[in-house]
């Protein structure tokens, strides 16, 4: 018998005695097993204090299981409400070379007991008892021998479930064991739960209130990442810079809360018509930019078209309270390949716009001279 076998022989006979005594005081063979786990608990509490990312948390709390139960697998998913479902999110083996791929979605059919705790704003409740039946039915549903199966939150909300699963091993756990495991579901929620709260206090920092987009503060660290992987890996990168036409106008005549509502329009159209990998900007008062990763110059003028055509059709169909008049953009673009600096690209893309600007003025003074001639 090799060194791992004989560990797990002695770990199943410690469990066995513990299941003979239930009811009866802590043994000393108890407490021994429960000390063996201490340095997993300190190791664990002192991880997820320095991580902030979902996926390492998820890692860390998946070998945590492992380690304590020698499990062969553990699988984590999260709760789909459109989809009335379980989807999987994660998931860790022992064995890695012997892989079981888990259910991708689990309809609430296999846990109807969730509808109880989905309102719950506490997450106090015990996972064992609601969503695992006495006759433990659920291990029959699925192609493993044995599992512990409980809840986890975010903000004291239902997240989703964790499993750890035994393929072939019938385990009959202590409630001690299940208290253990209760422990790391309440590591999991207290790590995602100050990941959501980090996450929401970095967002602050770096979004602008009024827009909803990124900040200045921001986009000088984007520009900078994005232009030297760009240039790193020869790839495309585009920068457009945005500006409100007669945007003073707008405050002077109908107040700065009709500017900030259309500010705020043109900013949601902008975020509505761009990849989830383009970063938009409020670069400062009504100056609105675009960084665009794997954009080409041509590319990036069909996107500023697009843009453009989306705000005509809102203008014309959704004026603001108190403002029904036209608003439009000027817009300057440029790309990786006719500058040597993020520096520059800001500056001809920012040339451009007033280039463009320029030409919007001249427009608008020829159509008025056009109409007073027109009326003489």
């Amino acid at each position: 018998m090799n060194l791992k076998n004989w560990l797990i022989s002695i770990l199943n006979r410690v469990r066995s005695f513990i299941c003979s005594t239930e009811g009866s005081e802590i043994s000393n063979i108890e407490i021994l097993y429960i000390k063996n786990i201490d340095h997993v608990f300190f190791n664990l509490n002192k991880e997820l204090s320095e991580t902030k990312d979902k996926t390492t948390i998820y890692r860390k709390i998946g070998d945590a299981v492992i380690k304590v139960f020698d499990c062969d697998e553990v699988d984590i998913y999260v709760w789909d409400q459109e989809k009335e479902g379980l989807v999987l999110d994660d998931f860790f083996l022992k064995d890695r070379q012997a892989v079981v791929m888990p259910y991708n979605f689990m309809p609430l059919s296999f846990f109807p007991k969730i509808k109880e705790i989905i309102k719950i704003d506490e997450n106090i409740v015990d996972g064992w008892n609601i969503l695992i039946d006495e006759d433990d039915s659920y291990s029959n549903i699925f192609d493993f021998a044995s599992s512990l199966i409980g809840p986890f939150y975010e903000k004291k909300k239902f997240r989703g479930v964790m499993f750890a699963i035994w393929r072939n091993e019938k385990i009959k756990f202590t409630d001690h064991e299940m208290k253990i495991f209760n422990s790391i579901l309440n590591y999991l929620s207290n790590a995602l739960t100050q990941s959501v709260l980090y996450n929401e206090v970095m967002s602050l920092a770096v979004i602008d209130t009024l827009t909803g987009l990124y900040n200045r503060r921001f986009f000088d660290e984007a520009l900078k990442r994005e232009y030297e992987r760009a240039k790193r890996y020869n790839r495309n990168l585009s920068l457009v810079i945005f500006d409100i036409n007669d945007f003073k106008y707008i405050n002077d005549n109908f107040g700065h809360l009709t500017g900030d509502k259309v500010l705020r329009e043109i900013s949601r159209i902008i975020k509505e018509n761009i990849r989830s990998i383009d970063i938009p900007v409020r670069y400062g008062g009504d100056e609105l930019v675009l960084i665009l990763p794997e954009t080409s110059f041509f590319d990036t003028k069909l996107i500023v078209n697009k843009i453009r055509k989306k705000l005509k059709e809102w203008s014309a169909t959704s004026p603001i309270d108190g403002f029904n008049g036209e608003v439009t953009i000027s817009a300057g673009w440029a790309d990786i390949n006719e500058v040597k600096t993020p520096e520059a690209l800001i500056e001809l893309a920012d040339e451009r716009m007033y280039e463009d600007k320029k030409a919007y003025k001249e427009k608008k003074a020829q159509i008025r001279e056009d109409s007073l001639s027109n009326l003489g």
